[in-house]
C-alpha cells in the first residue's frame, strides 16, 4: 500500500510535493533520498487497481474515477473533431497515484535528439542529448534482451520496459509489409527514431509499472503519500512572497500544511497552469 495512515501525516515537511503523476511520484523520490528531509506526496485520487494494472482495462480504469474526465474545447469554425459528440474529444488526464503513467497505453519513448540539443543551443545548458540520457539510463530497468547491453539502455533502474512482441502471423506480416518501404528499426528509442518496430513498454513481468510502482514501491519512511488529497490553493508568504504551505481538502475536510523549504507544483500539463 502506497498510502500514509492519515493519523501519520503531521503540520510540517521540509517538501510537499502537489500531485503523485508522471513526476510527481519521481521528484518525490528523489527528495526523500536525503534522509534527513521530510517529504508530503499530496494526490487527489487514490491508488492503482487491477484495471491499472493490466494493459488494456485502462479504459475501465478511467471511467471508474481514475481520470480528471476532461474534454477539449469545441473549435468555433466546427471543423475539429467534427466526428465527435459536440465536436469534443475526452482526454484523459490521471487522477490517481502514478497519474497518467497509470491509465496510458504504457508506450515506452523518448524525446528526439534534435529536441533536446536545440534546448541546448537556445541558452539551456545541461538538456543536450547527450545531457539527459544518463538520466534516461539511470531510471530505466531494461528488459529486453537484445537491447540491455545497448549504450543506449540500462539496466537496474526503478522503471521497468520490456518490448512487445505479438507472436501472430498477421502483426509479422504487417512488420513485413512495412519494412518493404521503412527499415526495420529494433530499438526506436537508440541511435534513430525512424523505420517499423515493435513498441516498448513500461511493463514488468506483463503487468504495467507505473512511476508510482517505480519510485513509490517500497516507500523510504522520510517520504508520506495521501491520495485523495485534492489541492485547494498554495499558501503565500505575504511578506517573501514565496510559498509557505498548501490547503487541501481531504474526506470532505479542508486541511493544511506548512513547507519548511518548498512547495513543488507537479499536477500535470492541466492542473498545473490552474
Amino acid at each position: 500500500d502506497f498510502a500514509t495512515g492519515d493519523d501519520q501525516i503531521v503540520d510540517e515537511y521540509d517538501f510537499v510535493v502537489i500531485g503523485a503523476g508522471s513526476a510527481g511520484a519521481v521528484v518525490a523520490n528523489r527528495l526523500s533520498e536525503i534522509k534527513s528531509w521530510k517529504i508530503l506526496l499530496l494526490e487527489a485520487g487514490g491508488g492503482e487497481t487491477i484495471h491499472t494494472e493490466v494493459a488494456g482495462f485502462q479504459y475501465t480504469a478511467i471511467r471508474l474515477g481514475a481520470s480528471w474526465d476532461y474534454m477539449t474545447e469545441k473549435h468555433e469554425d466546427g471543423i475539429t473533431s467534427t466526428n465527435q459528440k459536440n465536436g469534443q474529444v475526452y482526454w484523459p488526464r490521471g487522477k490517481i497515484l502514478g497519474g497518467s503513467s497509470s491509465i496510458n497505453a504504457l508506450i515506452y519513448t523518448r524525446g528526439n535528439k534534435r529536441d533536446y540539443d536545440s534546448w541546448k543551443e537556445q541558452g539551456n545548458p545541461g538538456w543536450s542529448y547527450e545531457d539527459v540520457l544518463q538520466y534516461f539510463k539511470k531510471s530505466e530497468d531494461q528488459r529486453t534482451e537484445n537491447l540491455v547491453d545497448s549504450e543506449f539502455h540500462s539496466t537496474g533502474g526503478p522503471l521497468s520496459v520490456e518490448q512487445a512482441v505479438v507472436d501472430l502471423p498477421m502483426i509479422q506480416d504487417c512488420i513485413n509489409a512495412c519494412s518493404k518501404i521503412l527499415s526495420y528499426n529494433p530499438d526506436y528509442n537508440g541511435e534513430k527514431q525512424t523505420g517499423c518496430f515493435f513498441h516498448q513498454l513500461t511493463r514488468r513481468d506483463g503487468l504495467r509499472c507505473s512511476t508510482a510502482k517505480a519510485y513509490l514501491k517500497p516507500m523510504r519512511s522520510n517520504l508520506h503519500v495521501s491520495p485523495f488529497s485534492h489541492v485547494q490553493k498554495i499558501l503565500i508568504d505575504p511578506e517573501t512572497k514565496t510559498a509557505k504551505g498548501v490547503l487541501y481538502k481531504k474526506n470532505g475536510k479542508s486541511m493544511t500544511v506548512k513547507a519548511r523549504k518548498e512547495v513543488i507544483l507537479s499536477a500535470g500539463a492541466v492542473a498545473s497552469p490552474q
